[in-house]
C-alpha cells in the first residue's frame, strides 16, 4: 500500500496510467476514491452518492484483490455531470442517470461513481451567462468539472451535455471527441441534443470508455444508426494515418475565426495539402445567422438541408475539415454557430490534447477521423507556442 497521497491530486494523470496502477496492485480502489474525495469541493456533489461511494470501493476492492481479474475501469472513480439536461428539464436534482443505462454500464465495467454535480453548479465553459455578442474571455476557467480535471482530483467524467459544452470545454485546452450521433449514447431518441461524452486525459482514453458503454449494450440514437458499426473505436485512436488533403473553414455564423496561417505552413513538411477552401456556396450558407445559429431556427429548416448537402459534397473531397481553436478570437455567437453547424449536418469531430484546433470528419466517418487525431497527436501539431499569452490563457 502506498504511504504517499496518490500523485494524480496535484497533476493531470493518465486514466490509463491509473487503471494500470490498480491493475497491478499498487493502489487500491479505496485509495483512489478517497484521495478524490478529499480533493472534492464537498459542495458540489450530490451528497448522499459521494457517502456511499467509499464504501463501494472497499467492496470492491475485497471483491477483487490484488493480482486476481477486474473489470477494466478497475475501481477508478468518474463523475457525473448531467447539469445542462437537469436544467433543461426544469429539474433540481434528477437521480435517473445514475441508475440509468450509460452510468450502469460504467458500474458493471468497474467504475466508482462519486456522484452528479449539482444543478445549481456553473455549465459549460463560460461559468456565467454571456451577452450574444461579446467575446468568450477571462471566465473560462470557472467551470468546476474543467479545475477539477486541470487539479488531477479526478481522471474520467461522464457528462450528459450538449454540443456547445463539449466545445467550450476543448477552447480551454481539454481533449475532446464527439462521434458521429448513432455511434455515441444518448439519453433517448427524443433527447439527442444531450449525448453521452466522457472527459479525461486524452482522446484514446475517451473513446476507451465509449467502447465500454457500446461493449455493454449502450447504443447512440436509433435514428441514426450506422448500418455497420466497428466493435471497437479505440484501436483507431492510436493508429496514425496521415491526411493528404484538409479543408480550412475560417468563418462560420460572422467574422472570421483565428487564423490558419500556421498550420498552413507546418503541415506541408509532412506532405499534407491544405488548400481546400469552402465551396462559394457554402461560405455564402455559413456566413448567414439563419444559416448556421440553433437559436434562429436553422434546425429543421430548408437551410438546414443546402448546408448539409454542401458539407457532404467538401467532405468528399478532403480527410478533414480543420477549425482553427483560439479562445481569444472566438465569440459567444461562433460557437454556437459551430455548434449547430456540426450538430444538425451530423458530423463527428475531435480536439486533439493540447492541440489548437478541431476536426471535423465525415459523417460516419469516425475511424478514419480518429486516426487522423492520432497522427496529429503523434507528429505535435498544432500546439500551442509556450510564449504565446493567448496560449498560456488556454492551458493555465
Amino acid at each position: 500500500m502506498p504511504t504517499e497521497p496518490s500523485p494524480f491530486r496535484s497533476e493531470r494523470q493518465s486514466l490509463f496510467h491509473l487503471i494500470d496502477a490498480r491493475q497491478r496492485g499498487e493502489l487500491s480502489a479505496r485509495e483512489v476514491v478517497k484521495a478524490s474525495l478529499d480533493a472534492l469541493d464537498g459542495t458540489l456533489l450530490e451528497r448522499s452518492r459521494a457517502d456511499r461511494a467509499e464504501a463501494e470501493a472497499a467492496e470492491f476492492d475485497r471483491a477483487f484483490p490484488p493480482g486476481a481479474w477486474m473489470p477494466a475501469l478497475a475501481g477508478v472513480p468518474i463523475i457525473v455531470d448531467d447539469r445542462a439536461w437537469v436544467r433543461d428539464q426544469g429539474l433540481e436534482f434528477e437521480p435517473v442517470l445514475e441508475s440509468g443505462s450509460a452510468v450502469s454500464a460504467l458500474v458493471a465495467e468497474g467504475a466508482i461513481v462519486l456522484g452528479s454535480f449539482l444543478a445549481d453548479q456553473p455549465l459549460s465553459g463560460l461559468g456565467a451567462p454571456v451577452d450574444q455578442g461579446s467575446e468568450i474571455r477571462g471566465s473560462l476557467n470557472r467551470d468546476p468539472l474543467v479545475q477539477l480535471h486541470s487539479s488531477g482530483a479526478i481522471t474520467a467524467s461522464l457528462v450528459a451535455g450538449d454540443l456547445l459544452g463539449m466545445l467550450q470545454r476543448a477552447q480551454q485546452g481539454l481533449a475532446s471527441y464527439r462521434p458521429t450521433l448513432g455511434l455515441s449514447p444518448t439519453l433517448g431518441p427524443a433527447e439527442s441534443r444531450y449525448v453521452v461524452s466522457f472527459l479525461a486525459s486524452t482522446v484514446a482514453e475517451q473513446v476507451f470508455l465509449l467502447d465500454r458503454l457500446r461493449a455493454r449494450g449502450v447504443s447512440g440514437d436509433p435514428r441514426y444508426l450506422p448500418h455497420s458499426q466497428p466493435k471497437s473505436l479505440a484501436s483507431f485512436a492510436v493508429t496514425p494515418r496521415q491526411p493528404d488533403r484538409l479543408g480550412v473553414l475560417e468563418s462560420v455564423g460572422g467574422p472570421a475565426v483565428a487564423s490558419t496561417s500556421s498550420l498552413r505552413s507546418q503541415l506541408p513538411e509532412f506532405g499534407v495539402c491544405v488548400a481546400e477552401a469552402p465551396s462559394a456556396r457554402l461560405q455564402e450558407l455559413l456566413s448567414t445567422s439563419a444559416g448556421v445559429d440553433r437559436s434562429e431556427g436553422w434546425q429543421g429548416s430548408t437551410e438546414t438541408a443546402l448546408v448539409t448537402i454542401e458539407l457532404d459534397r467538401w467532405l468528399a473531397t478532403v480527410d478533414a475539415i480543420i477549425v482553427a481553436l483560439d479562445a481569444s478570437d472566438w465569440s459567444h455567437r461562433t460557437i454556437r454557430a459551430l455548434a449547430a453547424l456540426i450538430e444538425n449536418a451530423n458530423l463527428p469531430y475531435l480536439v486533439p490534447e493540447g492541440g489548437t484546433v478541431i476536426l471535423v470528419g465525415a459523417r460516419f466517418g469516425d475511424a478514419q477521423l480518429l486516426r487522423l487525431g492520432a497522427f496529429w497527436r503523434e507528429n505535435g501539431l498544432g500546439r500551442p507556442d509556450p510564449s504565446d499569452q493567448s496560449a498560456r490563457h488556454r492551458t493555465s
